[in-house]
């Protein structure tokens, strides 16, 4: 489970976790039609990361964070 702040969202989001990461998971961001814009890689223990979006035109788009045992999505 995570949260993303602020949303809407500037030039920066951050995702803040529930509980520190397990194991490494992606966090992959995409536009509307599915295209991914942005693929980050999140270390096992991150509980914050800091995401820079100068480079989004405004809209709306979609994080998912992806584990060996889990995948979960939010719009932004």
């Amino acid at each position: 489970q995570f949260r993303l702040y602020p949303n809407p969202a500037g030039n920066q989001l951050t995702i803040a976790m529930n509980e520190p990461m397990a194991q490494e998971s992606q966090l992959i961001i995409t536009d509307i039609a599915g295209r991914v814009l942005k693929i980050q890689k999140l270390g096992i223990g991150v509980v914050q990361h800091l995401i820079n979006l100068t480079d989004l035109s405004q809209g709306s788009y979609f994080l998912t964070v992806r584990s060996d045992k889990s995948v979960q999505t939010m719009r932004f």
